[in-house]
C-alpha cells in the first residue's frame, strides 16, 4: 500500500479569530494530500484525463475527528493512504500529526469520475482502471 506524507505549515489564513485552524481547512489539507498521493504514482491531472479518460476523482463524502488543536505556524504532517477499494470508489485515510500528537483523523470517499452522458455538467462514477489501482497499490 502506497503511503505518503505531506507537510503543511499553518498560515494566518488557515486560522479562526481564536488562532486555531478553522476546521474546513483540514478538508483542503486532505484534498492536497490525496492529489500528492496520486502524483507520487505518476497520476497527474493530465495523465488522468488523457490516458484514463476521467475528469478526476472527486470526494463524495468527507469526515474528520479533531483530537488536538493546531495553531498559527504549527508544522503539521499528514500521512495518507488508500485503505479501501471498490469498483468505482475508494477511501483515502488521513492522519495529521502536530509534532508527536495525533491532531486529526479523517477519511474521504472518492469516486473515479467521468462526464455524465446525459448531463455534461455532472460527473458519473465509472470503474477504476486496473492500472490506476496497481500504481496506487505499489508502495
Amino acid at each position: 500500500m502506497r503511503t505518503i506524507t505531506t507537510e503543511f505549515t499553518v498560515e494566518w489564513a488557515d486560522c479562526d479569530p481564536a488562532g486555531i485552524v478553522f476546521y474546513p481547512r483540514f478538508y483542503a489539507f486532505f484534498d492536497s494530500a490525496s492529489w500528492n498521493l496520486f502524483y507520487t504514482a505518476g497520476l497527474t491531472f493530465e495523465v488522468i484525463q488523457q490516458d484514463f479518460h476521467a475528469k478526476g476523482f472527486p470526494a463524495v463524502d468527507v469526515r474528520a475527528r479533531f483530537l488536538y488543536p493546531c495553531r498559527l505556524k504549527d508544522q503539521l504532517i499528514c500521512t495518507s493512504a488508500i485503505t479501501e477499494w471498490h469498483e468505482k470508489a475508494f477511501i483515502v485515510s488521513h492522519t495529521i500529526h502536530n509534532g508527536d500528537i495525533e491532531a486529526v483523523k479523517g477519511e474521504e470517499v472518492r469516486i473515479w469520475g467521468a462526464a455524465h452522458p446525459e448531463d455534461p455538467k455532472r460527473l458519473k462514477a465509472i470503474p477504476i482502471p486496473h492500472e490506476v489501482r496497481r500504481r496506487l497499490e505499489e508502495g
